[in-house]
């Protein structure tokens, strides 16, 4: 029978954190920067890259214990690593979501953040934000559930923070995760 991780509704490896941010974005019509080259037909998958730390998706967050490394930036050219933010119409839908797609190491990773009372600019912590750190694929996850200590920042212009954050690996039920530094999102 599939476990059942209450907190984050995770269950045989499912998050549901993806779903509640592609409600928040559906709610707030926002999304990340378009793929560099649209898919026509059959094409291979083009080369995973990280955007310049001058884009508007510039990121510095350090991940340490079970992952090491630092995200410098988000994904381009791969429509199937889109990062998505609702940004300044977070405060018009209620919800604050973003999934960032950026590369740790040599693997790819998505950064999601979800407050679902987002009242405006300001700091957020446990329980009115969850954070997941997650492999695409599904095979690694962590997440704050409600349990562990978070803060999330959002700056005047809703575009940028900070976030510190400690996670439970799914895997193992014990903490394997912490994540801090700043983030931003589109421009």
């Amino acid at each position: 029978m599939p476990t059942f991780h209450r907190s984050t509704g995770v269950r045989g490896g499912r998050r549901r954190l993806p779903g509640v941010l592609a409600a928040g974005l559906l709610v707030a019509g926002c999304a990340g920067p378009p793929p560099t080259h649209p898919a026509a037909g059959p094409v291979p998958t083009p080369a995973v890259t990280s955007l310049p730390a001058r884009s508007a998706w510039a990121e510095s967050l350090a991940f340490s214990g079970d992952l090491q490394g630092t995200m410098v930036g988000v994904v381009s050219g791969n429509p199937r690593f889109q990062s998505e933010c609702t940004g300044p119409a977070s405060l018009h839908a209620g919800t604050w979501a973003s999934t960032l797609y950026g590369q740790v190491g040599s693997a790819v990773y998505e950064v999601v953040v979800v407050v679902p009372g987002y009242r405006g600019p300001g700091t957020y912590r446990t329980p009115q934000v969850e954070v997941q750190v997650a492999k695409p694929d599904g095979s690694a996850a962590w997440d704050t559930g409600q349990e562990q200590p978070a803060s999330f920042s959002v700056d005047a212009g809703q575009r940028s923070g900070t976030l510190d954050a400690t996670l439970i690996n799914l895997a193992t039920g014990q903490v394997g995760l912490h994540l801090t530094g700043t983030w931003s999102c589109g421009g």
